[in-house]
């Protein structure tokens, strides 16, 4: 697989970044700082390369913490049963300054 990063488990072959949330904590800014927190463990912490976001396409909230997290979109995939939009973050492209620190 394209994502595979020695810094994983032997089993996994991609690093995914992913968060939910009641709807009452919708638009709070929740899912971008808990999610850069979790890129900022996974780069610094884990040696993670790069980490993936999928989502809906018509979840344009995801589509947008993805984006002001600094991904980048990929294309399409088939994963978890439907065709969503994948977004990726590169070490490199984080250690531009392509991401804001977490919060």
């Amino acid at each position: 697989m394209r994502y595979w990063n020695s810094a994983l488990p032997h089993d996994v072959a991609e690093a995914e970044v992913t968060y939910a949330l009641v709807p009452a904590s919708w638009g709070r800014g929740h899912a971008t700082e808990g999610a850069a927190a979790a890129l900022a463990f996974g780069f610094l912490d884990g040696g993670l390369s790069e980490v993936v976001g999928v989502a809906r396409e018509a979840n344009l909230a995801s589509l947008r913490v993805m984006e002001k997290l600094g991904m980048s979109f990929v294309g399409t995939r088939f994963c978890y049963g439907a065709e969503l939009v994948e977004y990726e973050l590169t070490a490199a492209a984080r250690g531009s300054g392509a991401v804001a620190a977490p919060l």
